[in-house]
């Protein structure tokens, strides 16, 4: 896979995306955040910004989200069809186009912090900003896709 450098206003994003493409299909893994900004030890702290700028920007290229994934090392082993992020209200295949990037994030994010969560841990919380890993379907060339990615334009 290769990585994806996002840029937001011109500013580089602090996350790792990495990315493959098979005709008209992608693959896009986020990294996990993790560490902390105080202690100097933190990891893809632009995480949550880096996918929204990704489902907003393929948004903008007309593209679709076949599905949407947990990729940790601790739940790999299970069937994909498991480990697939249910978004409230949002049923596979999501049309990007007019999709409010921001509150479509928030759910995928929160529906993922639920998932696979220990036995005895509280009802409520979970980790937002696991690995997870989107396929989306583009018709763009790819050199425009990836511009458009990167760039914003």
């Amino acid at each position: 896979m290769e990585l994806l450098e996002l840029f937001d206003g011109g500013l580089p994003v602090d996350a790792t995306v990495r990315f493959a493409v098979s005709g008209s299909d992608w693959t896009l893994t986020f990294e996990s955040r993790g560490g902390s900004a105080s202690s100097g030890t933190a990891v893809n702290p632009d995480y949550a910004r880096a996918l929204e700028l990704v489902l907003e920007r393929f948004g903008t290229l007309g593209a679709t989200l076949i599905r949407a994934y947990l990729d940790t090392d601790r739940v790999r082993d299970h069937a994909e069809n498991d480990r697939m992020i249910a978004v409230e209200g949002m049923p596979y295949p999501v049309r990007l186009t007019g999709v409010n990037a921001d509150e479509f994030r928030r759910k995928l994010q929160r529906a993922a912090a639920a998932m696979f969560r220990a036995p005895d841990a509280a009802p409520t919380g979970g980790n937002p900003t696991r690995r997870i890993t989107l396929i989306v379907q583009s018709h763009t060339p790819y050199p425009d896709a990836v511009r458009t990615l990167r760039n914003g334009v």
